[in-house]
């Protein structure tokens, strides 16, 4: 397997035979892109995984994927210019019209990685990501008009992921231990979030999802529910019914299976804890059971 660097700064079709070290990447190969931009306009790069490994934010590696393309992305330090403990990575996807895109971020070695999508106007993310290792970061950013249509995403233990696009479509969601997503707009029936981690839903009005405590909770589960102030809560056939003078004001669709829940409001909004006993934010006020 040979290693093959995108030269640096260089503009251009990602299969232009020039902009690569030992020109275009074959079946097997290994392509590093360290900075600059690449265009993918069709085809899926011959099916290898392209590893963006920009050295800062100011110089990260842009790659714009369009139309109905096909392409695997690995955000990681490795290879570009040295694999070095300690060195971050930075990458960025750009979509426009409707690609397949599959993006790791490998985190670890005592640094953080970050991966970035931005979602045009118009125009759909198909596929998902991957964290792995401790300190990765993945955001999904989406103009007006745009969608993510999650199939499987995964956010790995002590790792973020924060999600600024309407996700659509069927998919799931799977969060560590330690690690956090936030869902920052709307969020179709389809999806399901599998937590084991903290969960912030910062549009309580477009969600529309579930969430999946099962197997039984460990105790670090947490479901933030930003902005919404809530007096009472009941917990009836897997939903959450939250109320403020009693006004039904959320209802979360929530499986737990050999566990408990617990509401409390708190300066934030409403959190949602595995038990009443669970260590809670400060000042949360534990929500009385609804009459």
């Amino acid at each position: 397997m040979a290693v093959d660097t995108w030269i640096d700064g260089a503009v251009d079709n990602i299969y232009a035979a020039y902009a690569w070290s030992n020109g275009t990447p074959q079946a097997g190969d290994s392509p590093v892109f360290g900075t600059g931009t690449a265009f993918l306009g069709s085809g899926d790069l011959s099916g290898t995984t392209l590893t963006l490994s920009g050295i800062d934010a100011a110089t990260q590696p842009t790659l714009i994927a369009y139309g109905a393309s096909s392409i695997s992305v690995l955000v990681s330090q490795q290879e570009y210019p040295s694999p070095g403990p300690g060195r971050a990575a930075w990458g960025t996807v750009e979509v426009v019209g409707a690609p397949q895109v599959s993006m790791e971020v490998l985190g670890g070695k005592g640094s953080n990685e970050f991966g970035t999508v931005n979602i045009d106007a118009w125009s759909q993310m198909r596929g998902g990501f991957t964290e792995t290792g401790d300190n990765a970061s993945v955001v999904i950013n989406g103009a007006a008009t745009s969608t993510f249509a999650n199939g499987a995403s995964s956010v790995g233990f002590n790792d973020v992921a924060q999600i600024n696009a309407a996700v659509v479509g069927v998919g799931t969601f799977d969060v560590s231990s330690f690690g956090t997503l936030l869902l920052n707009a709307d969020v179709s029936a389809g999806q399901t979030i599998n937590d084991h981690g903290l969960v912030t839903i910062g549009d309580t009005r477009d969600f529309h999802g579930s969430i999946d405590w099962s197997p039984p909770p460990a105790g670090n589960n947490v479901i933030s529910l930003a902005g919404l102030t809530a007096d009472s809560s009941t917990y009836h056939n897997g939903v959450l019914s939250l109320f403020a003078g009693g006004n039904d004001v959320f209802d979360l669709h929530l499986q737990v299976t050999g566990g408990t829940v617990a509401a409390a409001q708190t300066a934030g909004g409403v959190q949602v804890y595995a038990s009443a006993t669970a260590a809670m934010a400060a000042n949360a006020v534990v929500l009385a059971a609804h009459a």
